[in-house]
């Protein structure tokens, strides 16, 4: 038999190829939805947000405690809500979270680029498939992000704003948080044109950062 000693190293040592194991499933999820992200936000990362007024280190600090509590806000189906003038960061801090979901919670994370959601629900039809399938594949992660599902003017189509509301009502419905950034000019604005009942889910105990500072792209 084994002596104290050598069962404690061999315990260590499995303890540590299980935490070797964890860290490389988490850089893969990583490396796969990084590509879903685009090489433009793959770096972001809360730390490096360029922050040049009051406002945006307010939102940076409430999002570090959302990142840190990360954990409690996804079991209680508490998303994120990021609106604003476009050019302000919104995705940044997305993908800065995202991040940290996978990377450091351990989440799964899918993550859908704006009128791309739609189309994916369009090559559905067209190939004949489920609207339910896919309303079901939008439930299955831990946590949905989607970067700004609006069209550059105006409200959602009829049917983009009933695939919209189903997709949230159902994750609303099981608990699971919905990440989403809208490039609007108001709350006002964001209701009327996403839908006001989808709104209203998504903003229900989720984080909310009204972006409101210049374009970085204007700055720059």
């Amino acid at each position: 038999p084994l002596s104290e000693a050598e069962l404690a190293e061999a315990r260590r040592q499995q303890a540590e190829r299980a935490l070797q194991r964890q860290a490389y499933e988490r850089r893969e999820l990583w490396r796969t939805l990084s590509m879903e992200i685009g090489s433009r936000y793959v770096d972001c990362r809360l730390n490096n947000f360029a922050v040049t007024c009051d406002e945006q280190r307010k939102a940076i600090d409430l999002a570090a405690q959302y990142a840190a509590d990360m954990a409690v806000h996804v079991r209680q189906g508490e998303g994120v809500l990021l609106f604003g003038p476009a050019g302000t960061g919104k995705d940044h801090i997305m993908a800065a979270l995202t991040y940290a979901a996978i990377m450091q919670h351990g989440f799964r994370v899918d993550w859908h680029n704006g009128m791309d959601l739609f189309g994916r629900v369009r090559d559905r039809i067209e190939a004949d498939k489920s609207e339910a399938d896919f309303i079901h594949e939008m439930y299955r992660p831990a946590i949905l992000a989607i970067s700004d599902p609006l069209p550059p003017s105006g409200p959602l189509t009829p049917f983009q704003s009933q695939m919209m509301f189903r997709i949230v009502d159902k994750r609303y419905r099981e608990n699971r948080p919905t990440w989403l950034t809208l490039n609007v000019s108001s709350g006002a604005e964001a209701a009327e044109r996403i839908g006001v009942q989808t709104y209203d889910r998504l903003r229900h105990s989720a984080m909310g950062l009204f972006c409101n500072w210049p374009s970085y792209r204007k700055a720059k």
